[in-house]
């Protein structure tokens, strides 16, 4: 049996009783980093109440050329935090469901950090 030795490593979310709340394989981990934040273009929001609304603005943030080991230092720094959630769909229906959308989060101004090139682009000039 020929395995790769990225098979066999796990990152694990322990609770405070030590047992696993979440498993992520890490070539699991890797694969999903390289491939969804090859590239990517950051627009930052602002949320508005009564009623509920976002504005976008003229700026947007292009980055490329991550790979993991920036993503692993950026967490090991305490910089990308992770943040579990769930997501109610058919909150309607006589049989809820929950779905995990958890998520990595990092401060908008710390992006550059996870990739090669980062760049502000004004789309209006």
């Amino acid at each position: 049996m020929d395995a790769c030795a990225a098979d066999f490593f796990h990152a694990v979310l322990r609770d405070l009783h030590g047992e696993a709340a979440a498993i992520w394989s890490f070539k699991g981990l890797m694969h999903h980093w390289n491939t969804k934040h090859a590239q990517a273009a950051y627009v930052p929001s602002i949320f508005r109440e009564s009623p509920p609304e976002y504005a976008y603005g003229p700026r947007v943030q292009l980055c490329e050329g991550t790979d993991f080991i920036l993503f692993l230092k950026a967490f090991a720094n305490g910089t990308v935090t992770y943040d579990p959630a769930l997501k109610l769909e058919m909150a309607s229906s006589p049989k809820p469901t929950f779905k995990r959308r958890s998520q990595f989060r990092i401060k908008q101004q710390q992006m550059p950090m996870l990739y090669h090139d980062s760049e502000i682009v004004d789309l209006i000039s």
